[in-house]
């Protein structure tokens, strides 16, 4: 018998200063109908100089059961 592979989707959001509507587009993925277990969101935050990176951080400490992750682009 073949192992079963579980494909998961991921939602990538791109950022650049959103603090106001960062927080209404990960609630929005977070309360999507799937399984939690079959999505993840990737938020990447294109060195943001607003609130936008403190926003999702707290998302991430409120929302353990979502796989929700947080990069912040550095440039040099």
């Amino acid at each position: 018998m073949k192992n079963k592979v579980l494909k998961k989707i991921s939602a990538v959001v791109c950022a650049y200063n959103e603090s106001r509507t960062i927080e209404i587009c990960i609630q929005s993925l977070i309360n999507q109908e799937i399984d939690k277990n079959f999505y993840e969101i990737i938020v990447i935050d294109d060195e943001s100089d607003d609130l936008t990176g403190n926003i999702v951080k707290n998302l991430v400490k409120m929302n353990k059961g979502s796989d929700i992750k947080y990069y912040k682009i550095r440039h040099s």
